[in-house]
């Protein structure tokens, strides 16, 4: 048989102030025997179970609960040594209806006996729960900022991109992200200002260790109501992708100058055919001369127009040379 209100009234500790930091809370909290009487409910719980202080305080916990869920609270109560987590209840309103909650059962010992702390949460807050778990686990840096810039939140995704851990920047400004030379901070700052997300922005950001990474930049507003109360950002590390973009733009500029020597080199191997294909003939008919008085100068215009090819020649296998060198070697990135 559950208790009284009377015998709840006689069993409250000494120390009410204990009671009414409990009773700040704003989660659903409950306090009970070990025989399950409810000695205590948060105003969390009143809220949640919508009932007023006097039809919980004194009642079996059970009570509240719907037939099905009063058999697993009984077996986890039975079963659980220290606590049970990870349950679901059907709790009973005052209208009568039903809503489903997740709950938590702690065992306390106390001066005058055991006592059992429950906890009662819509299952939006677990769905929460899950949510930061997966932006904790995340590969980007994922944070948000306070209207004054200090970091408020910090996954481990920024703990890992940029060094420092939670407690180490949670406080401070975000301002220790940024190189000495950096100037896209106000461009940032007034987009934000004016309500504007701030989309994929490739920029440069300081880790602990004095080195740079390059970053691309999704920040938005936190809204609470109508104002926005902070700021959340998400840092992707785009380091490898600017580097294999300048490995590809490398290589194209590449295969550029390789079209452009395969066709200057038609273009000169075409005419040069000709030159000497002349020269020789030239030298021919030179032979056959024997009184000329520009035979001479005619043999030296010859040697120079055969120098001249020579050197084309010399300048199109060096060009082949740099284009396979070129074609071999890292970028400078």
């Amino acid at each position: 048989m559950p208790s009284t209100n009377d015998d709840v009234a006689d069993w409250q500790p000494r120390e009410r102030t204990a009671w009414r930091l409990l009773d700040a809370v704003t989660s659903a909290l409950a306090v009970t025997r070990a025989d399950g009487t409810i000695v205590f409910a948060s105003r969390g719980m009143l809220a949640l179970l919508a009932r007023p202080r006097e039809r919980l305080v004194g009642q079996a916990f059970d009570s509240v609960l719907s037939e099905p869920s009063r058999a697993a609270y009984q077996a986890a109560l039975s079963k659980a040594v220290e606590a049970a987590r990870d349950l679901t209840f059907a709790v009973v309103l005052d209208d009568g209806s039903e809503r489903t909650v997740d709950a938590s059962l702690e065992r306390v010992v106390a001066d005058d006996g055991v006592l059992v702390a429950i906890r009662l949460r819509e299952p939006f807050d677990r769905t929460i729960g899950q949510l930061a778990s997966i932006v904790n686990a995340a590969e980007d840096a994922i944070f948000s900022i306070a209207r004054g810039g200090a970091v408020r939140t910090w996954n481990d995704g920024a703990e890992r991109m940029f060094g420092y851990t939670r407690d180490e920047i949670v406080g401070r400004s975000v301002s220790v992200l940024l190189p000495p030379d950096s100037r896209d901070f106000e461009e940032i700052a007034a987009k934000l200002r004016r309500g504007e997300i701030v989309s994929r922005y490739e920029t440069v950001r300081r880790r602990k260790d004095g080195s740079l990474v390059d970053v691309s930049l999704t920040v938005g507003p936190l809204v609470a109501g109508d104002s926005a109360h902070g700021y959340a950002a998400i840092a992707r590390d785009i380091t490898q992708g600017k580097r294999m973009a300048a490995q590809l733009e490398r290589a194209e500029r590449v295969a550029a100058l390789g079209r452009m020597a395969t066709r200057l080199g038609h273009e000169i191997n075409s005419p040069l055919g000709v030159i000497l294909a002349n020269v020789a003939y030239a030298r021919e008919l030179l032979s056959r001369i024997t009184e000329a008085s520009n035979v001479t100068e005619l043999r030296e215009l010859l040697e120079d127009t055969e120098a001249a090819s020579t050197v084309i020649r010399q300048f199109m296998k060096e060009m082949s040379s740099l284009v396979a060198s070129s074609a071999d070697g890292e970028p400078d990135v």
